[in-house]
């Protein structure tokens, strides 16, 4: 059951994230979703389908990374073996989310990925944040950014069905 909480650099002092993919840190799933500006990058590598939402009130486009639940495979002994790696797998424990009125990055503190111990930091001896919350505000703003437009369209697919 996800955790979620408002990213702090004074709160999460200790809180470390593992970048590693491999199953042991939550990356054994069959799909990820994905947004129209990346299947270009994508195509080439994952199948890419359109999935009725959990809803049941549009589609979602994934990329299948295997053909049954917990299964996937371009995880190998030493992590992912493909090129490339959808945002939305990415950007995981982070995503974007409202703390209050404003929005914010927030961390899955029950991720498997997010220990006290391994991992990259996730906060520094100072008031700048590190590189481990720079890069996943990227992802999950380039996340948020490329399915605002998605979503409002595939909604649109539901007719043909």
């Amino acid at each position: 059951m996800p955790n979620y909480a408002a990213l702090d650099n004074v709160q999460h002092k200790e809180l470390r994230v593992i970048t590693e993919r491999h199953a042991a840190y939550g990356d054994a799933v069959m799909q990820g979703l994905t947004f129209p500006a990346e299947f270009r990058n994508l195509q080439a590598t994952y199948p890419i389908v359109f999935a009725l939402n959990p809803e049941g009130d549009g589609y979602d486009a994934v990329a299948l990374f295997g053909f049954e639940r917990g299964e996937n495979l371009f995880l190998g002994p030493d992590g992912w073996e493909a090129p490339v790696i959808p945002l939305s797998v990415e950007r995981q424990p982070f995503l974007i989310g409202k703390n209050g009125d404003e929005l914010a990055v927030l961390v899955d503190l029950a991720h498997r990925g997010c220990r006290a111990r391994r991992g990259r930091p996730c906060s520094t001896r100072t008031a700048a944040p590190p590189t481990t919350w720079s890069a996943s505000r990227r992802y999950c703003a380039r996340c948020t950014k490329e399915s605002l437009p998605a979503a409002a369209s595939w909604p649109r697919c539901r007719r043909w069905t």
